[in-house]
C-alpha cells in the first residue's frame, strides 16, 4: 500500500480550492439543454436494451 503524506495532501488539496475558486466558467442555458437531450437519448437507449 502507499503511505499518503497527509501534509501533501493538504497542500494539494488548498492549492486545488485557490485554483477552483480563480475559475469561472460562464452558465450557457443552451449547453445544459443540449446535454439534457443527450443524456434523456442516452437513457431512452439504455432502457430499450434491458
Amino acid at each position: 500500500m502507499f503511505e499518503h503524506d497527509n501534509e501533501a495532501d493538504d497542500a494539494f488539496e488548498e492549492l486545488f480550492r485557490k485554483k477552483v475558486q480563480e475559475y469561472e466558467i460562464d452558465y450557457r442555458e443552451e449547453d445544459w439543454l443540449r446535454l439534457k437531450k443527450r443524456l434523456d437519448l442516452l437513457l431512452a437507449s439504455h432502457e430499450r436494451k434491458n
